[in-house]
């Protein structure tokens, strides 16, 4: 028998544009849109961990191809539930869910295809976080690419703690940044990331000083011995 609040479940009461359809870059921004919905019409049980009824309540009504009226509600509603979550998808993604007929099919394919795809785009960038050094770059080019690196983390689900980015800048400084490495290890708890990146920001600024002064006075002392 179809309830009050089931009768209230149709097409019309599912939002007919979402800002981002799933392609394989926007998995957190579709699941964003799309869990409140889900939520907000108290369908979680048509996708996760399904109670489907049974289609027939006896042999006698299988051979007479009587269904089961529980069944035969939670099967139109499924099915209006199933159409609005393949709109939301991209062309691409579609194609991945082929052969899925219920909502909760639907659901499964794309959450174990993403996950494999998070793990493997994770695991990718932190290797990429654990190779990077200073190499030549200025210290704010260096702070750029551990931040950027950081952030595609957060994206794909897998934020790194404030220990482990600190832990990836100091590891790729060259030995010039011995003296402030200690001073932001010295302290129990760790400091701020933009205060470490402020830190770094300013030690070079006073060693390029430094090597400048150290130029200008070597190339004085070059020019008194030449004319000697």
């Amino acid at each position: 028998m179809v309830t009050q609040q089931n009768a209230l479940f149709s097409a019309s009461s599912f939002p007919n544009s979402i800002s981002h359809k799933l392609d394989d870059s926007t998995f957190l921004l579709w699941r964003q849109q799309v869990e409140p919905v889900i939520k907000s019409h108290r369908l979680q049980r048509f996708v996760a961990n399904p109670h489907i009824p049974l289609r027939f309540l006896s042999k006698d009504d299988c051979d007479a191809g009587i269904e089961n009226p529980a069944y035969e509600s939670w099967e139109q509603q499924d099915q209006v539930l199933l159409t609005w979550l393949q709109w939301t998808l991209s062309t691409s993604i579609l194609s991945r869910v082929l052969g899925c007929t219920h909502s909760y099919e639907v659901w499964e394919c794309i959450h174990d295809y993403f996950h494999k795809q998070t793990i493997a785009t994770a695991s990718q960038l932190r290797t990429q976080l654990c190779a990077m050094t200073l190499a030549g770059n200025s210290i704010r080019e260096f702070l750029s690419q551990i931040r950027a690196i950081s952030d595609s983390l957060a994206s794909v689900g897998s934020r790194i703690m404030l220990q482990e980015h600190i832990d990836s800048i100091l590891e790729g400084l060259s030995p010039d940044y011995h003296p402030i490495i200690a001073i932001i290890e010295s302290k129990f708890d760790p400091h701020p990331i933009d205060q470490v990146e402020a830190f770094l920001l300013a030690h070079e600024s006073h060693f390029n000083k430094f090597k400048q002064s150290f130029s200008d006075s070597s190339s004085i002392n070059l020019t008194q011995v030449a004319n000697k």
